[in-house]
């Protein structure tokens, strides 16, 4: 008896997983009860969030039998991952099926056209895109980084490699500072130590002008690096600012966020 309420209860999530018009008819065939038990598998394992999981049920139970609906659940668990362009594949495969109610059609291209607002925003318009029956937003290959995308990569390596090279150089000046130091130590005669002292002063100001504004780069090139990484979509992204100080004995940079 509690079999078979879990067996109810997990059809019951694929009916709600799933897109309404589904099969109707009572499934005789073998393969097709195969399909429906590891569809139910994979709808608990969406329900719970473990969308990696879910997709390998689901792939599973379409070899079995290629319902339509499967493919619309496959869309939802890459989109719920974060995976924009899988999902928006899978989508276009399930409004290509014959038999799709026109409610159904219309709702997958809304989710096509959401998800391709995101690759829009996030690379710009992409390469492949053309209108088909059915959508206003058909991708036909995996989109492809445009140009801005591509300046934003030497852009966000060129700060890491500026601000590493600052930090080393600045690191270098303060050992020639502290070498400086101790030939004002060393010093015998009152003009040796005041040529000694302004050597060392000079050479840990550039140390820590190098030092601080190195960091500062190397900061922002990383952060900059970290954000434009492709992720789960978020409701807003965070904006990072930098403002490098410097000042009397003193270099570095001011980090703020705002949402």
């Amino acid at each position: 008896m509690q079999s078979n309420c879990r067996l109810a209860f997990a059809l019951g999530l694929t009916l709600w997983l799933a897109l309404p018009g589904g099969h109707s008819q009572a499934q005789e065939t073998s393969e097709e009860k195969e399909m429906l038990r590891i569809s139910a598998e994979g709808a608990v394992l969406y329900k719970n969030g473990r969308f990696q999981e879910a997709i390998q049920k689901f792939e599973k139970a379409y070899a079995f039998v290629p319902e339509a609906n499967i493919l619309f659940n496959l869309g939802r668990c890459h989109q719920s991952l974060g995976q924009v362009e899988e999902a928006i594949a899978y989508y276009q495969r399930f409004i290509a099926q014959p038999g799709i109610s026109e409610a159904d059609r219309a709702r997958a291209v809304r989710r096509i056209e959401t998800l391709r607002q995101r690759l829009n925003a996030r690379y710009g318009p992409q390469e492949g895109q053309q209108d088909a029956p059915g959508t206003r937003a058909q991708v036909t290959s995996a989109p492809r980084p445009a140009p801005a995308r591509k300046v934003r990569q030497i852009l966000e390596w060129s700060l890491i490699g500026a601000g590493a090279t600052a930090v080393i150089a600045g690191g270098i000046f303060g050992g020639l500072a502290l070498g400086a130091r101790g030939d004002f130590e060393a010093a015998t005669t009152v003009s040796s130590k005041q040529s000694a002292k302004e050597d060392a002063k000079n050479r840990a100001l550039v140390a820590d002008i190098g030092i601080g504004v190195g960091l500062a780069t190397l900061t922002t090139g990383v952060v900059l690096f970290l954000l434009d990484r492709p992720g789960p979509s978020r409701p807003r992204r965070a904006e990072v600012s930098f403002t490098p100080r410097l000042g009397p004995g003193q270099a570095g940079v001011v980090l703020g966020t705002r949402f």
